[in-house]
Formats: C-alpha cells, sequence, structure tokens
C-alpha cells in the first residue's frame, strides 16, 4: 500500500493538480463576478469600484458592531484593560470614517489614499490588540 502513495505522489498527474489547486488559492485565478482576486486584492478596492455603497454599508456596520461591543464591555462590568478599550475605540472610529478616504490604486497614491492606508492600518492593529487583551 506504501509503494503505491508513493507512485501516485511522483506522477505528474498528482503535481500538475497539486500547482493548480494553489494557484487557484493563491487568488491568481478567480470566479468572482467582481474582477477582485481573493488574496492579492484588499477589501479596499470594493470601496473604489461599482460596488462602493455596499463596501460603506459593511464598514460602517462592522464600526458600529465595534461599539456595540464597546458599550456591552463596559456596561457588564466586565474587567477588560484600558488598552483593549483604547484600541477597540480605535477600531470602532477607524471603520467608520475609512469610508472617507478612499483607497488609491495606482502609484503614487494621492493623499486620501495614503490616509486610507493608516487607517487600515489602525483598524486591523486595533482589533487585534482588543482581542488579545480579553
Amino acid at each position: 500500500m506504501e509503494e503505491i502513495n508513493v507512485h501516485l505522489c511522483n506522477s505528474q498527474h498528482y503535481w500538475r493538480c497539486k500547482f493548480a489547486h494553489l494557484y487557484c488559492l493563491s487568488g491568481h485565478f478567480t470566479f468572482s463576478p467582481t474582477g477582485f482576486r481573493l488574496i492579492p486584492d484588499p477589501v479596499s478596492h470594493y470601496g473604489v469600484s461599482r460596488y462602493r455603497a455596499l463596501y460603506c454599508i459593511q464598514a460602517f456596520s462592522s464600526g458600529i458592531a465595534g461599539a456595540g461591543l464597546l458599550l456591552i464591555i463596559t456596561r457588564s462590568g466586565t474587567v477588560m484593560p484600558v488598552f483593549g478599550i483604547i484600541t477597540l475605540l480605535c477600531f470602532t472610529l477607524s471603520l467608520m470614517v475609512i469610508i472617507a478616504f478612499p483607497t488609491g490604486l495606482k502609484l503614487p497614491r494621492a493623499r486620501t489614499g495614503m490616509i486610507h492606508i493608516l487607517l487600515a492600518t489602525l483598524t486591523f492593529a486595533g482589533i487585534a490588540c482588543a482581542a488579545g487583551s480579553l
């Protein structure tokens, strides 16, 4: 039985299938009707496409959810470090503000694109630090 598995792994068909699988996972090939690739294209690209309205609704709703979580944590008496509360607040505010600063698709980026990158960094770092301090 072991010889058969080794033989299958060495076959050209196995490696072609493995390469095709990795190629699809890498995001170079997509089934998405938006035209964006799953891995290399950031979510921010939706903010400058025909899907901008949906992107704005999603970002603002996520900010409201963050504010709701912050309210629940503070009202429930749950002990959370001040650092966690501040980073959750940064996450919430940056998500609500990021929709006003669309990303820049071409280099060099405009001022709004640079502000967008700073807000996106603050968003990801904020939620990661808040989750880590819970």
